[in-house]
Parts: structure tokens; C-alpha cells; sequence
């Protein structure tokens, strides 16, 4: 995402958005999957 930004030369161009909001919808989806393995992983 820096690069993009850097390449674009705003941290508000249309590019450099999507890219953070599909970083953080990726580390959304970790965050709820490491949750529901540390349960798992508790409850065995």
C-alpha cells in the first residue's frame, strides 16, 4: 500500500483507497480466524 501510494503520490488516490480497504478486510478475516482457533484450541 506505501508503494502504491508513493507511486501515486497521494495516500487518497482512488488506487491507493481500494488497496487499504482490501488489507482491511484481510485482516478482519485473520483476526476472527485466529479467534475461532484460539477457542477451538482451548476447548481441546
Amino acid at each position: 500500500m506505501i508503494q502504491e501510494a508513493f507511486m501515486q503520490r497521494s495516500l487518497t488516490h482512488e488506487n491507493v483507497v481500494a488497496l487499504s480497504q482490501r488489507l482491511d478486510r484481510y485482516i478482519a478475516f485473520y483476526q476472527k480466524r485466529k479467534k475461532k482457533n484460539a477457542k477451538f484450541a482451548a476447548a481441546n
